[in-house]
């Protein structure tokens, strides 16, 4: 599983992560054996996905990719204890949210059990690179040859603007296509049983 973890050292693997979450989706979470990922196209930094966004162009025509709405995941913190992302994440004060944990490679491991079919081509987990906003522009007009990998399209969703470096994410993506998502809602797709 060494090429599905991405910025990564192999020390990194088993040292924790953190996410905020409501109360309620931990407890159902735990109950249906079941996380949730959201789309990437629902999350609200205008760069993040920003490649996938941008589409193309082949022999002149301008193009968008047709599973840019496929990739799905969750984002994590190094940090276990944050202010700014208790603020950030568990802002309704009349939501009650936890703060659990787990590690890249615990999370690995239910990717690649939930996709074992092509675990190559759809699991990743990574450190999200930190950029100023004109590094990952000049990164989107760059030109020449964008490979059509999924692994290179999960790279694109760990760059993030330097506003956002405060988060110290690390982001456990998976790329699928409609046929593998079982349920799509309004909260995510269930994609992945807890152990």
């Amino acid at each position: 599983m060494e090429g599905h973890y991405l910025g990564l050292s192999n020390g990194e693997l088993d040292q924790h992560i953190y996410r905020i979450m409501r109360q309620d989706y931990v407890i159902a979470m735990f109950a249906d054996r079941q996380n949730v990922l959201s789309q990437v196209h629902n999350w609200k930094d205008k760069f993040e996905n920003f490649q996938l966004k941008l589409g193309g162009i082949l022999d002149g025509e301008r193009f968008e990719y047709g599973f840019r709405d496929d990739f799905v995941g969750q984002c994590w913190t190094r940090e276990s204890l944050s202010e700014a992302m208790w603020g950030i994440y568990a802002n309704d004060p009349q939501v009650r949210f936890v703060r659990i944990r787990s590690t890249p490679r615990k999370l690995m491991r239910a990717l690649v059990a939930a996709h074992p079919e092509m675990p190559q081509d759809t699991c990743f987990i990574g450190k999200v690179e930190y950029k100023r906003e004109a590094e990952l522009e000049a990164f989107a007009r760059k030109g020449g040859q964008f490979k059509l990998q999924t692994r290179r399209f999960a790279e694109s969703l760990l760059l993030k603007r330097q506003a956002f470096a405060h988060e110290a994410k690390c982001a456990c993506s998976i790329s699928a296509t409609r046929k593998i998502i079982p349920r799509t809602g309004s909260t995510g797709t269930q994609l992945i049983r807890t152990r």
